[in-house]
């Protein structure tokens, strides 16, 4: 017997059900590869794994990502980081200073890890972090930990977070940065480089003396000689000491990184 013959609305109704269903995967595809920048393969296996739910479907990347990430960063843990940028993120408000370390210059240079050294230093601020931070002390939390997870499986080299600074300006309180060897940097109020300073002041308004003692604290190799027992580099003849005396000011903290210390 032959198969009878499907009626003509019922297939055109058929077609136009897969031609939707297929447009609808197609765009949950389209929309998940912007928000996520993952592959076509890895987001449709997601898609197949959560019968087509996006919400489902991001979560399952999200997880996916940190498992495959943390995997990479074990992996890479053991790598020399020679490489890496320091830098200065400020405002008006506070000032904020960071050492990353990765293992090639290549890397260092990349938008990526530029992104990165501001995201966390970014951090900085809303965790509400002060002073002077060791690396390990910011991985504790997990949103700046993920950061460098979603980098290292990214850009696919050991990165280190060293150490940070961070200081919200109160008061009669201003500051100064410096940074020797500056690269390019998309983001505004951060500057990345090779050295950085930053140094706190209080009853001090004289700005090119700021930035004069920010470019000595750069230019000085870190030594046993307190800061304000050094001579002045751009005046032997005076200590940074005898500069605060002068001019009636206070030094409340500084911070010198370098990518190669």
């Amino acid at each position: 017997m032959l198969p009878k013959m499907i009626p003509t609305s019922c297939a055109s109704n058929c077609l136009r059900y897969f031609s939707s269903n297929s447009n609808n995967v197609k765009d949950l595809i389209k929309k998940l590869r912007s928000d996520t920048g993952l592959s076509y393969i890895k987001i449709k296996e997601a898609l197949q794994a959560t019968n087509n739910n996006p919400e489902d479907a991001r979560e399952w990347l999200l997880q996916r990502a940190e498992e495959e990430n943390w995997t990479k960063a074990q992996k890479l843990g053991s790598r020399t980081t020679s490489q890496g940028l320091v830098g200065i993120l400020a405002d008006n408000k506070s000032i904020s200073l960071g050492k990353v370390q990765c293992e090639t210059d290549f890397v260092a240079k990349n938008s990526a890890f530029i992104s990165l050294m501001h995201q966390l230093l970014c951090k900085l601020s809303d965790l509400g972090v002060m002073g002077h931070i060791s690396g390990s002390t910011l991985l504790e939390h997990n949103s700046a930990n993920e950061l460098l997870l979603n980098s290292i499986g990214s850009l696919g080299e050991n990165i280190q977070p060293q150490k940070f600074f961070h200081h919200e300006i109160t008061g009669n309180q201003s500051f100064a940065t410096y940074v020797h060897g500056k690269i390019d940097c998309p983001h505004d109020n951060l500057k990345v480089g090779r050295i950085s300073s930053g140094v706190i002041f209080r009853n001090l308004n004289d700005s090119n003396l700021k930035a004069c003692i920010a470019q000595h604290i750069v230019g000085t190799l870190p030594s046993d000689t307190p800061l304000l027992k050094q001579e002045f580099l751009h005046d032997d003849s005076v200590t940074i000491g005898d500069l605060c005396k002068r001019h009636s000011f206070e030094i409340v903290d500084f911070c010198r990184f370098s990518y190669s210390d």
